[in-house]
């Protein structure tokens, strides 16, 4: 048997974190950085990111 070459995975290495709380920390952060506008707008819209 020849032993195979090493391959590189398919794809671009991202920063950010991967703990646990990071969509709550995240929902904390627009509640309170956009909570007014959206409590103000007459039509709000939510995206959801499926994260």
């Amino acid at each position: 048997m020849t032993p195979r070459a090493a391959t590189r995975p398919v794809g671009t290495v991202t920063r950010g974190t991967t703990n646990p709380n990071r969509l709550r920390r995240m929902d904390r952060w627009i509640a309170a950085t956009h909570g007014a506008e959206l409590r103000r707008a007459a039509d709000p819209v939510a995206v959801d990111l499926g994260y």
